[in-house]
C-alpha cells in the first residue's frame, strides 16, 4: 500500500488463493442449485485501482442442475436475477442554481482485470425443462473447458476457447474457437462437432438405424 502526498491511494498484492466446497442455494432450498469442489487462483498480480492479472483459475467438479420450469423461467435466471430497485430520487441542484455535481465513477469499471487462462476440469451439468409433457432433460459429465486471454474490458485481446464432454452419457461434443472486437468489429468464429448421441425413441425413427447422430457445425 502507497500513496505519495496528493496522489491517489493504490493498493498492491501478489499470491494465491483458492476455496472449496463452495455451493449456491436458493432461499429455504435444502440442495443446492449450484456446486464447486475447488477453486484455485494462481499467480495473482493486483494493483487497485489500475489492474488485476490473473495468471490461472481452475474450477474442479463444478456441477449444476438447471431447471425451466413451466412458466419458462430458468432456475438460475431467477435465482440472480437483480431486485428492482425504486427509482433514484433527482439530485438537488447546487446553490445558485448551477447543476449538481455529476456522480462519482465506479472504479471497477475502469480496473482491467485480465485473465491469461480459466479451466473448468470435470464438471457436470443436468437440463430440465417442464414446459413439455412430459419433461425433458439431458445431461453433460465430464466437462472440461478452457478459455485463454478472457477480460472485463471486451477486445483487448483475442479470447480462445476450446471444450469437450459426454452427452447423455452417448454423445462426444467438442467445440473450439475464438472471439474477438467489440461493436461493430464483434466477431465470433466458433467450430463444434457433436456425435454419438443416442437419440430418442420418439425421433430415432428421423436418423439412421442405429439411432446415431452425428452433427458438426461451424459458425462465422
Amino acid at each position: 500500500m502507497a500513496a505519495a502526498r496528493g496522489a491517489t491511494l493504490v493498493l498492491a498484492s501478489r499470491g494465491d488463493a483458492w476455496a472449496r466446497d463452495f455451493e449456491v442455494r436458493a432461499p429455504g432450498a435444502t440442495a443446492p442449485v449450484a456446486r464447486l469442489a475447488r477453486m484455485e487462483i494462481q499467480g495473482i498480480d493486483f494493483s487497485w485501482p489500475n489492474y488485476a492479472l490473473i495468471k490461472r483459475v481452475v474450477l474442479t467438479k463444478p456441477d449444476a442442475q438447471v431447471e425451466r420450469g413451466a412458466d419458462g423461467v430458468i432456475n438460475l435466471q431467477r435465482l440472480f436475477a437483480p431486485e428492482r430497485a425504486p427509482a433514484p430520487k433527482a439530485a438537488p441542484a447546487a446553490p445558485g442554481g448551477a447543476p449538481a455535481a455529476p456522480s462519482e465513477e465506479n472504479p471497477l469499471e475502469e480496473m482491467v482485470i485480465d485473465f491469461e487462462e480459466i479451466a473448468s476440469v470435470d464438471g457436470y451439468a443436468r437440463f430440465i425443462d417442464r414446459t413439455t409433457t412430459p419433461p425433458f432433460s439431458a445431461d453433460l459429465s465430464a466437462f472440461t473447458l478452457t478459455i485463454r486471454g478472457a477480460s472485463n474490458q471486451m477486445g483487448r485481446n483475442p479470447i480462445t476457447m476450446s471444450a469437450q464432454a459426454m452427452v447423455s452419457g452417448d454423445g462426444r461434443l467438442q467445440m473450439e474457437g475464438q472471439v474477438s472486437g467489440t461493436g461493430e468489429a464483434f466477431r465470433a468464429d466458433l467450430a463444434g462437432n457433436l456425435q454419438d448421441l443416442f437419440q430418442r425413441a420418439c425421433i430415432a425413427s428421423s436418423l439412421d438405424e442405429g439411432g446415431q447422430f452425428l452433427e458438426s457445425v461451424d459458425c462465422h
